[in-house]
């Protein structure tokens, strides 16, 4: 039998995809890059041990209550896959 607690292998986690309604935008990627910030919010909630309490939406995608304008979560996605900010000059970071 296998560990529950056990975590992934990078590999496993590269190939793992998830997709996620962010306020009701679509987005795919992985777990590995979910969890590239250890102590980050993202990280918590789609760590292995986590994800069974997760709400998903009737598709299966994770929900994430936030702002439904993609043009919000996609600088975040951008920082965890690359580790640099680039923001839409029209959205606001107040």
């Amino acid at each position: 039998m296998e560990n529950p607690n056990k975590k992934p292998k990078v590999k496993d986690r590269m190939t793992d995809w998830i997709d996620l309604n962010v306020g009701g935008s679509k987005f795919t990627t992985t777990r590995a890059v979910l969890t590239s910030e250890p102590d980050s919010m993202l990280a918590i909630m789609f760590d292995e041990g986590a994800m069974q309490a997760a709400a998903k939406d009737k598709d299966g995608a994770f929900l994430i209550d936030a702002n439904p304008d993609p043009d919000y979560f996609k600088p975040i996605l951008h920082f965890l896959r690359r580790r640099e900010v680039i923001i839409d000059p029209g959205v606001s970071i107040q």
